[in-house]
């Protein structure tokens, strides 16, 4: 299993840097690895709400909401292809905005472990970039209170 663990403070309220993530819609404005994001069932954002993604280089693949708590902890699941992957996104208030952290958990099999080393190198990268990204998007926004 590959995990890592990445956070940046948001100048920004934790009601809108949790609304900005929970809407995956909103995820190839800050996730190079990301070409497409639809929402796939009926119904407000929350628990079990489904998404259909399309990723540079590996294709298109379903997630799923399996923890909900708004601003607080919002978590994924994707459909185990090609392996199964977990993204955990916390969210804490202070001084000056909130705290986002974000935490992948990758389990890596079949043909894919041959590549186990590279991932490890590239997984922290990624997530710094995708983080990074939240933040200056967020913060390009105007801030509300």
């Amino acid at each position: 299993m590959l995990t890592v663990e990445r956070g940046v403070v948001i100048k920004q309220p934790i009601e809108q840097v949790f609304a900005f993530v929970a809407n995956f819609e909103n995820e190839p404005q800050y996730n190079p690895s990301l070409l497409s994001m639809r929402k796939t069932s009926p119904g407000a954002i929350g628990l079990g709400t489904t998404w259909q993604e399309e990723v540079r280089l590996a294709g298109t693949h379903d997630r799923t909401v399996t923890i909900y708590e708004p601003h607080h902890t919002l978590v994924y699941q994707n459909d185990r292809r090609p392996f199964p992957v977990e993204i955990t996104f916390r969210f804490a208030p202070v001084a000056g905005g909130t705290l986002l952290t974000a935490s992948p958990k990758i389990q890596v099999g079949g043909i894919f472990k041959l590549g186990a080393p590279l991932f490890h190198l590239l997984l922290p990268k990624l997530v710094e970039r995708v983080v990074s990204n939240i933040k200056k998007v967020l913060e390009a926004q105007p801030l509300t209170s």
